[in-house]
């Protein structure tokens, strides 16, 4: 049997968002306790709030949206945790990649920089000092890795 993990963030109203975006908000609008038939709410949140996939789209005028990658893409057998635990600004290196014998059969790789500590406690550290890949990081995953 299969198992799936979700890796997001949880969505709320008042969730932490990038500086300058509009807040997340959770407004009800039916209600049972009211005499209406059922419970409905609207739900208004930004693109690029919480976690999110960066759509070709994002960065290029014909590129993808999201709404044209099909769901299955998202699914992986056989992904590969990275604990890599990094300060502001680090990056992912070629040598911590190499540490892992089993890159080559991972289908998708999550990097645990341990960053994600300073979403609730430092939020501008969280969205302005974040660790990233390396340029030579990416290109090895780009060149080396079959899936």
């Amino acid at each position: 049997m299969s198992k799936y993990v979700e890796i997001g963030y949880p969505i709320y109203e008042g969730m932490p968002v990038f500086p300058g975006l509009p807040e997340v908000k959770l407004e009800p609008k039916e209600r049972l306790d009211k005499g209406d038939d059922w419970n409905g709410s609207v739900l208004s949140i930004y693109l690029h709030a919480g976690t999110h996939v960066d759509a070709p789209w994002h960065h290029m005028n014909n590129g993808k949206g999201i709404d044209a990658i099909p769901i299955e893409d998202f699914i992986y057998r056989k992904p590969l945790l990275i604990d890599c635990p990094l300060g502001p600004n680090g990056f992912i290196t070629v040598d911590k990649l190499e540490e892992y014998e089993e890159l080559n059969e991972a289908d998708l790789l999550i990097f645990n920089t341990g960053h994600w500590k300073h979403r609730e406690t430092d939020f501008e550290k969280y969205v302005n000092n974040f660790p990233a890949v390396s340029p030579e990081a990416a290109e090895y995953i780009r060149t080396k890795l079959p899936n």
